[in-house]
């Protein structure tokens, strides 16, 4: 098993963890179309472009993962090209660099090639309504997303697109559609995450996801994905969906409970860095 620690947050196994990360917003907290379920939240613990200034990058002896991401703009895309001149210098330096993008077409997925992006994440969304009502991307359709992991590996990125258990405020959707319609594309790993209400959002007072559905869409995930399978680190705090993940083979946890590091029955190896290094190895 794989346990992973995000470059956002504090976390016990720090300190036990290879690597090093960073995630960096190229919009600061600002985002266009805040979306019902985030509405920028995910942002503010990220660094902007101006204080990634204030860090000393070093060159890469081990395991060093740079998180690219930001808010969208009113159409939906992220504008990871603000960040190219920090995006080369990493690269230059022998980091690997995630971007987490939205909207993607040809000329988008061309210019993450051309700097040298390693893998990107993307959100398989394929419920028209949450697309249009909770993501605020009311100009597209349902296929937007699936074309978009196309695309992205049309131009040779690997992709480790997420999937949203619960993204409707907390009701379960299309998600085990989402799951099926994966096996049609070529991706290179996935990351289940889970609805989570977060404060001072539109969804602040929804349910989390039922824990019975979540197992569902994560045992249909592992027996039709053949590719690396991680937990992610939105999703209520759980430990039974932590030791589901573990029993029907899941290959990593990001942000694990204490609970589940300590009941464990085998090795584990930490990775201070977010999941989609799964998708590197």
């Amino acid at each position: 098993m794989k346990f992973f620690v995000p470059p956002m947050v504090r976390h016990f196994l720090r300190d036990r963890g290879r690597g090093i990360s960073l995630a960096i917003s190229v919009t600061g907290r600002s985002c266009s179309l805040m979306c019902k379920h985030c509405y920028g939240k995910t942002l503010e613990l990220m660094i902007s472009l101006n204080e990634f200034s204030k860090h000393a990058v070093d060159e890469c002896h081990d395991i060093c993962l740079a998180l690219v991401s930001g808010g969208c703009n009113d159409l939906g895309y992220v504008p990871i090209g603000k960040a190219s001149n920090i995006i080369r210098l990493l690269k230059e330096l022998g980091w690997r660099v995630a971007a987490h993008v939205c909207v993607v077409d040809e000329s988008y997925a061309k210019m993450l090639h051309e700097l040298g992006v390693d893998v990107a994440l993307l959100d398989l969304e394929i419920d028209p309504v949450v697309i249009r009502y909770v993501r605020n991307l009311r100009r597209y359709a349902e296929t937007l997303f699936i074309e978009g992991i196309a695309t992205l590996k049309k131009f040779g990125l690997k992709v480790y697109p997420h999937i949203v258990v619960g993204e409707f405020c907390g009701m379960p959707r299309f998600e085990i559609e989402a799951v099926e319609l994966l096996t049609t594309v070529d991706i290179d790993g996935l990351a289940l995450v889970v609805f989570t209400p977060l404060p001072s959002t539109p969804y602040e007072y929804c349910p989390h996801p039922d824990p019975y559905y979540v197992k569902n869409v994560m045992r249909i995930a592992r027996s039709l994905i053949g590719k690396p399978i991680a937990l992610g680190c939105m999703r209520p705090r759980l430990s039974e969906l932590e030791f589901y993940a573990y029993e029907i083979g899941f290959d990593g946890i990001a942000n694990p409970s204490l609970q589940i590091v300590e009941e464990l029955r085998e090795p584990y190896e930490v990775f201070n860095t977010c999941c989609c290094y799964l998708a590197l190895q």
